[in-house]
């Protein structure tokens, strides 16, 4: 009887809290929206957990092999949730994730910045040139000084300086 009431409370944990995450989802990333959907997944892999453990205890042949696929589920998204919690990146480059050097982030900006202006077909009309100049300038000079997730972060404000809809950072990799 426990057992059905563990299934019970987990099953309506992951409802409610994904119901909680699907509302949220046009503030991502918040701590409350993290909560909701950590608990809803969580809620799942507890109920996938449960139910696998309980079908493998069965004398049913069946029913154990079924039991034993979901616990095999379970085991997979449980690895698959922590591998993206820890870092999501892994799932887009082959080898170790690259950790440029102050020189490399430089060239970077410089190559950026060249590209942006060639490309753009009006750049200056939506931000003055001495402006976006300056802010090349500032952003070149604290790369030394700055660690790599503020350099990223000072690459995604050089980037979004012209404030148009088509100049954009492509935040998925680093």
């Amino acid at each position: 009887m426990k057992t059905k009431h563990f299934i019970t409370f987990f099953t309506l944990i992951f409802l409610l809290f994904g119901v909680l995450t699907l509302v949220m989802i046009n503030t991502p990333f918040g701590p409350i929206f993290n909560i909701c959907l950590y608990s809803s997944v969580s809620g799942l892999l507890i109920v996938l957990g449960i139910g696998g453990y309980l079908q493998i205890k069965s004398k049913n042949i069946f029913i154990k092999t079924t039991g034993l696929l979901t616990t095999i589920i379970t085991i997979t998204l449980f690895v698959a949730v922590i591998l993206l919690t820890v870092d999501y990146r892994f799932l887009y480059f082959k080898a170790p994730i690259p950790q440029p050097t102050k020189s490399e982030w430089q060239e970077d900006l410089n190559y950026l910045s060249s590209q942006m202006r060639s490309i753009h077909p009006d750049i200056y009309s939506m931000i003055p040139k001495e402006r976006l100049d300056s802010l090349e300038n500032e952003i070149y000079e604290r790369i030394p000084y700055n660690e790599n997730s503020d350099i990223l972060m000072d690459l995604f404000r050089f980037t979004a300086a012209p404030n148009d809809a088509h100049t954009f950072p492509f935040i998925f990799f680093q």
